[in-house]
């Protein structure tokens, strides 16, 4: 099974495959939490519940770097999420004792769609959701990602 993340500073998407079958998604909600410790406290607790229920042999985590484009992301912003997101893959490899691999979210696309976004869809991220609804059938579990469909 494979534990997929999207690792970011306030939400975090996870997804477990087996055999090409979504088996599970949701979100983990680090907002409200007041620092890093108390982000990573939590989101380990979560970890260790994934790995009771699930048999993941496989972690693989959104390349953070690749979510910045110049002149549209606060330094300050990017430090952060290179925190969280070093430190939760650390953690991956703590609970799971699996080295996370790095994905480029257009290959992550590519994985999933076996194809990138065409420029003709005017959001990528939409764009993929929709076609992740009809893959994986997920029409009647929608609600549980509430507002935060893009980080699962």
């Amino acid at each position: 099974m494979i534990l997929g993340l999207d690792i970011n500073t306030k939400i975090i998407g996870y997804s477990i495959l087996d055999n090409d079958q979504l088996i599970d998604f949701g979100i983990i909600n680090i907002s409200k939490l007041s620092d890093i410790f108390d982000k990573l406290s939590f989101v380990k607790d979560i970890l260790f519940s994934l790995k009771d229920k699930y048999s993941i042999t496989k972690i693989a985590t959104e390349d953070f770097l690749a979510k910045f484009a110049a002149g549209r992301s606060r330094i300050s912003t990017i430090i952060v999420l290179a925190q969280i997101n070093s430190l939760i893959n650390y953690e991956c490899f703590n609970v799971f004792n699996i080295k996370p691999e790095l994905i480029n979210v257009l290959k992550a696309r590519k994985l999933i769609l076996g194809k990138s976004w065409s420029k003709e869809y005017v959001n990528s991220k939409e764009f993929v959701f929709q076609n992740i609804i009809k893959i994986f059938d997920i029409k009647d579990k929608l609600d549980l990602l509430k507002n935060n469909k893009y980080d699962v």
